[in-house]
């Protein structure tokens, strides 16, 4: 994975890490480095459900507005439109929820993306990081905790991570 952003050889050359994901720095700008997205894909998907109520809301008050001012010039209207004029005050809190919400998952967002701040190290200090092989181990079973697999394969990973240590120690079998 490490020998994709360059060899040992290179201990100085410089990459940003942020939440396990290393990509390039760009010394001059760095925020066109390769992790500059800061919302997740499920923070898109939800501020994109949320952003469509919110349209739906919008265009029935649109309905509802012109339907007000038809009743103002005193128009003739239907019992279905009439009873969109009587619920007028229900969809205006709706659509006001709807936006209160989009707004508070917007907020969220942009806290979210604050609070994850790239660090950038060496690439000696990532080699030196990926050589702890029980610091490794631990951090895959963080990941497990996260995102859970199968226990055969979770210790399959656990024992090839530690594989040295565990022999050196004879606690398994070569």
């Amino acid at each position: 994975f490490l020998g994709r952003y360059g060899s040992r050889d290179q201990r100085d050359k410089k990459v940003k890490v942020v939440d396990a994901n290393v990509g390039d720095v760009d010394e001059k700008n760095p925020s066109n480095s390769s992790n500059n997205d800061n919302k997740t894909r499920k923070q898109k998907i939800a501020e994109r459900k949320v952003q469509e109520k919110v349209t739906k809301w919008e265009k029935k008050m649109k309905d509802v507005q012109a339907l007000e001012e038809r009743a103002k010039k005193g128009g003739k209207m239907s019992k279905k439109q009439e009873i969109k004029l009587k619920d007028a005050p229900a969809c205006r809190r709706r659509l006001k929820s709807w936006k209160e919400k989009l707004e508070k998952q917007r907020r969220n967002g942009a806290a979210d993306a604050n609070a994850i701040k790239p660090v950038t190290m060496t690439l000696g200090e990532l080699y030196d990081a990926a050589d702890d092989r029980i610091g490794l181990a631990k951090e895959y079973l963080a990941l497990v905790r996260k995102y859970p697999a199968i226990m055969r394969t979770v210790i399959f990973h656990t024992r090839r991570i530690c594989k040295s240590e565990l022999a050196q120690y004879q606690l398994i079998a070569s």
